[in-house]
């Protein structure tokens, strides 16, 4: 039963909550608190608890940020993750390599664990300064992007799903997604600038 496991995990659920708002910016768990504070005050939950669409999206957050906390069976990946982006910015400040770890570690929204795996891997053997000025080098800085600015967007996950794959797609797909990309994230920054622009109270009309 999910009440008497997260009241057995107690301990484990909160540092894992707190450690995921202190990390990224852009999480909110506030709901799924309330949830976890209900049950571990004795109380029982209702079915509107459970099928609420707030928490239900930030169980699935909980869970991505779970797996990247999880240090049950040693250092977890997010750890990982960090010592590797220390060792790298000590040994190998103008990598490439660097620059993509440190993107991560800065996320304001926690990347997928393969992702981080992906990464942990990469630092072992980091590329040298000048190596990765190419459009794919160039796609996985905009996937970075784009999981801040539009994480739900269909866009973004294409884009996520071609950086994360253990086998680099061709070349006339990169510059597709590449250029889809940043026509998207260009869009985006006009419309910022257009509200940043507008008079206090000024009403927006947004064509499709």
């Amino acid at each position: 039963e999910l009440g008497t496991w997260l009241r057995s995990n107690k301990d484990d659920v909160r540092e894992i909550v707190d450690s995921a708002t202190d990390e990224f910016d852009d999480i909110v768990l506030g709901d799924l608190g309330d949830v976890f504070e209900t049950v571990w005050d004795g109380e029982d939950l209702s079915e509107g608890d459970l099928v609420d669409p707030t928490v239900a999206q930030q169980a699935e957050t909980y869970e991505q940020v779970r797996e990247l906390f999880d240090d049950t069976g040693g250092a977890s990946a997010w750890s990982q993750l960090q010592e590797a982006g220390q060792e790298l910015r000590e040994e190998h400040p103008d990598s490439p390599t660097t620059e993509t770890v440190e993107t991560t570690l800065s996320s304001s929204r926690p990347p997928t664990k393969r992702r981080v795996r992906q990464l942990i891997e990469r630092a072992k053997d980091p590329k040298p300064p000048g190596a990765d000025d190419d459009a794919w080098a160039e796609l996985q800085r905009v996937a970075e992007e784009l999981r801040q600015v539009l994480p739900n967007a269909d866009v973004t996950d294409e884009v996520t799903a071609a950086v994360d794959t253990d086998e680099r797609p061709s070349e006339e797909r990169v510059n597709e997604l590449l250029s889809e990309s940043k026509g998207v994230l260009e869009r985006i920054q006009g419309v910022k600038n257009r509200l940043d622009n507008l008079d206090e109270g000024s009403i927006v009309l947004l064509e499709k």
